[in-house]
């Protein structure tokens, strides 16, 4: 029976693993490359984690699956709240494979808490502070705790990393291969997602310890590999790739200065002048002990008011701070922008044509490079059902900038930030197996285009309605569904 074990390593680019697979020093990636087929995995624009993963697991684009971002945000109640995969409308890979009778299993990839139910198991990967109820089946995770020592996630800042966070991420790596290798004889289907190496591109980049996480999970791959045998197919994956950052354009603080957007800022900045942010609150709290009570006692609306140390706040805590009736437009996640729903659609047009026109014109102070490549409708990138929830502008931003959304700054670049490097829209793809051409050099293909590939390798018949088609050009010939 077809066995296939997927791989995915969170932002991984050819530009850092080009180098080192082809000196050898990732000797197992290098054998997948060299007997099997590779290419570059494009993601749609823009390119975010969330819903990123999902792409590859339904096949299908945002509009379809009704979310767009880590977050939803909501004119209406004045809003930004979080996501999680009860909010996702679609069906996975996992949910065809098993209504055909296939055993699967699914471990860490994100967009998966909280667990559902599937014909197998599912390790849903969330963040804190979820640290409960994270498996399916329920009992999954008491075994997973003692058998494997099982951690959800690293403790610690990995912007300041010590050397014991750094043996922490080794560790956790090696504890979902192990997970991994203990299903490889249980499940016909198994998928894994290390979401450490997002982080490791963020701040490291290629240095001496980006390269050692990799040889790591070079190593642990040859491992599984081994352990699975010949008859496995094998898919190593990224959601999305990396690019060397330059520069963070701050988009709200721009449609601040532009005049387009009015936030409530008073408290915010006061406590930020007496010196009170996130990081020392936090820090002096936990020494005093009243963190939890604190929690309890103090309404999140003003908790979320406090900036960090850089003086800025993101997430859904701008949900506090805008000013929802007087803001024209406002910028969400990285690269979306929502124009509000409550203005004339004269005057919706009118500002996106103006805000389109001003954002291709911005530059980045000391060269003068312009910073937008490309703005895009949404309709030039989604199409579905959902797509009035899609936001009106998405924008791609050149290779060296990222497009962020914080609040709280003056300034609309921030040049010294603490990531070196950013999302880009090119990710991976290296799949080996009976049936897969040798040596192939695969061009680039889609996200989507995985889903319907991977139903293809297991036999099981692809549903209509997928954005993506079946990368028959890694097949040898005469290999058929």
């Amino acid at each position: 029976m077809a066995k296939v074990v997927v791989i995915g390593l969170d932002g991984v680019t050819w530009k850092i693993l080009k180098p080192w697979v082809e000196r050898n020093e990732l000797p197992n990636l290098a054998k997948m490359v060299k007997e099997g087929s590779a290419g570059i995995l494009e993601t749609q624009t823009p390119p975010l984690t969330c819903p990123a993963w999902k792409y590859y697991s339904t096949g299908k684009n945002a509009a379809k699956l009704g979310v767009f971002s880590r977050t939803d945000i909501d004119f209406e109640s004045g809003k930004i709240t979080p996501v999680d995969s009860t909010n996702y409308k679609s069906k996975e890979i996992w949910d065809y494979l098993g209504a055909a009778g296939k055993k699967v299993g699914v471990i860490d990839m994100p967009t998966t808490y909280p667990p559902k139910k599937i014909n197998g198991f599912m390790i849903g990967s969330i963040e804190p502070p979820n640290y409960d109820n994270y498996t399916y089946p329920k009992k999954l995770q008491k075994e997973l705790k003692e058998k494997f020592n099982y951690k959800p996630d690293v403790e610690g800042r990995l912007d300041l990393p010590t050397d014991e966070l750094k043996d922490e991420i080794f560790s956790l790596i090696e504890t979902r291969f192990d997970i991994l290798d203990a299903n490889l004889d249980k499940a016909d289907f198994l998928h894994l997602t290390i979401v450490f190496t997002d982080y490791i591109m963020h701040f490291y980049w290629n240095d001496d310890f980006s390269k050692k996480i990799f040889k790591k999970i070079d190593e642990c791959i040859g491992k599984t590999m081994q352990k699975a045998g010949r008859d496995c197919t094998f898919i190593i994956m990224s959601d999305h790739g990396f690019a060397r950052l330059k520069a963070m354009f701050l988009a709200n603080i721009w449609l601040q200065k532009e005049g387009y957007q009015k936030t409530k800022e008073g408290m915010t900045n006061t406590l930020f002048k007496l010196g009170i942010n996130k990081e020392t609150a936090v820090g002096l709290l936990k020494k005093l002990g009243l963190e939890k009570i604190v929690k309890k006692l103090v309404p999140a609306k003003v908790t979320k008011k406090i900036k960090s140390s850089h003086g800025l706040i993101g997430g859904e805590a701008k949900g506090y701070l805008f000013d929802w009736k007087k803001s024209k437009v406002i910028s969400h996640a990285s690269n979306l922008f929502y124009i509000n729903p409550n203005l004339s659609e004269v005057e919706r047009k009118h500002i996106a044509k103006e805000i389109k026109e001003k954002l291709l014109e911005v530059r980045l102070p000391g060269t003068g490079d312009t910073v937008i490549e490309k703005i895009f409708s949404k309709e030039e990138i989604y199409n579905g059902p959902y797509l009035d929830k899609a936001p009106d502008l998405i924008t791609l931003a050149k290779p060296w900038c990222e497009v962020c959304s914080p609040l709280g700054g003056k300034e609309i670049f921030e040049l010294g930030s603490r990531w070196i490097a950013t999302h880009h829209k090119d990710g991976v793809f290296i799949v080996k197996g009976n049936g897969i051409k040798k040596g192939f050099d695969a061009g680039k293909a889609s996200i989507f285009d995985l889903a319907p590939t991977i139903m293809k390798l297991m036999k099981v018949k692809q549903p209509k309605g997928l954005d993506g088609r079946i990368l028959e050009e890694i097949f040898e010939k005469g290999v058929v569904a």
